[in-house]
């Protein structure tokens, strides 16, 4: 009981000091979430999916909750916590892993909340819980196993060293990590499933070309899919940085563009090579969101080298592309302040990024 009351203390203490360092934010989402409660509790929001979509949007966040259940924990310190208890270390873990199962697959439990209305059939409403339990196993399992695994691993002093650039072995082991993984193939099957669904639903060329909504959401989802950079600052070698080879902001802001564009490059000239072969969606349209989404790029990438904790860094990503997306609706005149926005997040990530080479 004495330890519930503390865990509810640090909980308060720390949600009154994100409320203290960020009461805007903070406010923001928590009436974006009551707004979003009330609205599925009246039935004013209505999902409704059918059955192919309902099994596709499973397995890609089952695909997700595995990609997450890959990357490295960190278990040091909760062994150390509980090093007096009554417990012994398998316990410990086993307790661990499955409450970070369900935080993993916690989107595909809030899914089914939300297709449980269309899942009209009683397969689907067996399957998809069925699929749910399945995934949070699966994800124990393979966080249980690859801890075992590297733990009783013994590292080779002899190993084949391979010719490779030493800076790209740096950017991909300080950036690559499951996380951002995970978020790259959640955008990946988005993208491509969207394009395909939007022209299977478009019925005339004029419908075609005169259509932002896709756009729109391209953009939504490649936005989304750059906040996996949030998860990979934090893995960035910074003792090596600090000791060995002190850089400036500008050093590590073009690694990170350097990083994403090798990454996502590939499914941008995808993209743009389907919106732009044959004039297929009106140029100015596309001119415009492509700013946007250069706009939301760089925004993203100066929030990420900012100090704060990572909760208070998603919801400003998530507030400047909810913003971005407001002003595209705008006349293109109002576009160049967003600019003034990306130039405030770029002095205050060159102040603060430092502070990393404190942690």
């Amino acid at each position: 009981m004495a330890l519930i009351l503390f865990r509810i203390k640090i909980a308060v203490k720390r949600i009154i000091a994100s409320v203290k360092s960020s009461p805007f934010t903070v406010v923001w989402v928590a009436v974006i979430i009551g707004a979003f409660i009330y609205g599925f509790v009246y039935k004013h929001i209505n999902v409704e999916f059918n059955a192919q979509a309902v099994f596709f949007i499973t397995c890609v966040l089952m695909i997700f909750s595995l990609l997450k259940s890959l990357r490295n924990y960190n278990l040091t310190p909760l062994l150390i916590i509980y090093s007096k208890s009554k417990y012994n270390n398998k316990i410990i873990l086993k307790r661990n892993f499955f409450k970070q199962a369900i935080l993993n697959n916690v989107l595909l439990i809030i899914f089914n909340i939300i297709a449980y209305s269309s899942m009209m059939n009683i397969k689907y409403f067996i399957i998809i819980p069925g699929l749910t339990i399945f995934s949070i196993f699966a994800s124990f399992v393979i966080m249980y196993f690859k801890y075992n695994i590297i733990s009783k691993s013994i590292i080779k002093a002899n190993a084949i060293n391979r010719k490779s650039n030493p800076s790209v072995k740096s950017i991909i082991y300080d950036y690559l990590s499951p996380d951002f993984i995970a978020l790259l193939v959640l955008c990946a099957a988005l993208v491509i499933i969207f394009s395909l669904e939007f022209i299977n639903d478009i019925n005339n060329y004029y419908e075609l070309y005169s259509n932002s909504g896709f756009l729109i959401l391209m953009t939504v989802v490649f936005s989304l899919g750059f906040m996996g950079i949030l998860e990979s600052i934090p893995g960035i070698n910074w003792n090596f940085h600090t000791i060995v080879s002190l850089n400036d902001y500008k050093y590590h802001l073009k690694r990170t563009i350097i990083f994403l564009c090798s990454v996502y490059g590939w499914l941008f000239i995808l993209f743009t090579f389907f919106i732009i072969a044959g004039s297929i969606i009106n140029r100015i349209f596309i001119l415009k969101y492509l700013y946007c989404l250069f706009i939301i790029f760089f925004a993203v990438i100066n929030i990420a080298f900012t100090a704060g904790n990572m909760l208070i860094k998603t919801i400003k990503s998530l507030l400047i592309i909810a913003i971005t997306m407001w002003f595209s609706a705008l006349p293109v005149i109002y576009l160049p302040i967003l600019i003034i926005a990306v130039f405030i997040l770029f002095i205050k990530a060159k102040n603060e990024y430092r502070e990393w080479f404190l942690s």
